[in-house]
């Protein structure tokens, strides 16, 4: 499905250039709009390894997607106070 082809096209493109900043959002993104929450936060989290704190808006989506309302707004108002 198209999902199963973005997870792939994602997957292959970080093998290809694993310092593209936004691919690690489309994958854990893609992933969670599968049902596969756990494996879009892990994408996050690998991508925040190498640019930290980019990632804070997606990760609050997947959290929302999850029901998990309270930490996505916890992760929102951190990130404004940052700025």
């Amino acid at each position: 499905n198209q999902f199963d082809q973005a997870i792939e096209t994602a997957e292959n493109g970080i093998k290809k250039n694993p310092t593209y900043v936004w691919i690690y959002e489309s994958l854990g993104l893609t992933q969670a709009s599968k049902g596969n929450y756990k494996a879009g936060l892990e994408s996050l989290e690998n991508g925040n390894r190498l640019y930290p704190g980019e990632y804070q808006l997606a990760k609050a989506k997947i959290l929302t997607m999850m029901g998990n309302h309270k930490e996505a707004r916890d992760t929102l108002n951190q990130e404004i106070k940052k700025n």
